[in-house]
């Protein structure tokens, strides 16, 4: 079985998200909810290019070849159509474990591959969670 944990950073972005827009952090507390409370959606986080009516996956390719198991996610809201939301979702998956960490959440005008305290803070985690390297 699979799980979803928030990592106290992802937490306090989340909080930032709450300051700023409303209606997009409670949309990211009920996906992230409604993910953790699924296998089905949880075994689609480590399906690279899976997509449905409310998320889309990918590898975030910089931290994979560096041998970090980091991969984003968007989501979408679906009101009368569905629209991305305007933030991304960056997690780590052990798969020894089928544990997915959600380690930050930022806005889609962040550049999160070229961000170097971004990169810097999701490695830190990376570590300190002790999560494995991708075979190489």
């Amino acid at each position: 079985m699979y799980a979803l944990a928030i990592h106290n950073d992802a937490i306090a972005d989340l909080e930032l998200v709450w300051k700023s827009d409303e209606q997009a952090a409670a949309t990211i507390q009920t996906a992230l909810e409604e993910i953790k409370d699924s296998q089905y959606y949880l075994s689609s986080l480590s399906i690279e290019g899976f997509a449905d009516e409310k998320i889309d996956v990918a590898m975030f390719r910089n931290m994979q070849r560096r041998g970090l198991n980091f991969w984003r996610l968007k989501l979408f809201e679906i009101d009368l159509s569905p629209t991305t939301l305007s933030y991304r979702i960056i997690y780590a998956y052990d798969g020894p474990k089928g544990i997915f960490y959600v380690l930050a959440i930022m806005h889609r005008d962040q550049d999160y591959e070229n961000d170097p305290n971004l990169m810097k803070r999701l490695e830190t985690a990376y570590d300190k969670l002790g999560l494995p390297l991708l075979p190489k």
